[in-house]
């Protein structure tokens, strides 16, 4: 399906495959979020793509919905609304849309590789314990 707009530039055709390409990039840039599947510096698959990004045309408007899984730790709220708002700005300088509502839905969490763990492996150490 393909969107049709009006605006300041005139009348605007576009394919959701190109708002998905726009999203993915911020996506991409983003520490905190990935998409479901996507290991480390693994590039997006198409098919990954149309899986977790939903684009709707409504009233010379845009409405897409995410489902991205988060790092471990992350402060969700914050972060999900800044990537709303560089998700945004980015189509609306490179398209020249309007967006009416940029949904994240976070559907799992995943750990960084490079995750160090939490303790430090040393030697037993004995404890004499008496149970009172």
């Amino acid at each position: 399906m393909v969107g049709f707009f009006e605006n300041d530039l005139g009348r605007v055709q576009i394919s959701p495959s190109i708002i998905r390409r726009i999203i993915m990039r911020e996506v991409e840039g983003n520490r905190y979020f990935r998409f479901l599947g996507q290991k480390f510096g693994e590039p997006v698959s198409r098919k990954t793509a149309e899986r977790c990004i939903k684009v709707y045309f409504v009233e010379g408007a845009i409405e897409a919905t995410l489902t991205l899984t988060v790092l471990y730790g992350t402060k969700i709220i914050k972060e999900a609304r800044m990537l709303q708002g560089k998700m945004a700005k980015a189509l609306e300088l490179t398209a020249g849309l309007r967006v009416n509502k940029m949904a994240i839905n976070v559907e799992n969490v995943f750990l960084e590789e490079d995750h160090q763990p939490l303790l430090i492996e040393h030697d037993s150490v004995h404890i004499n314990a008496v149970n009172q």
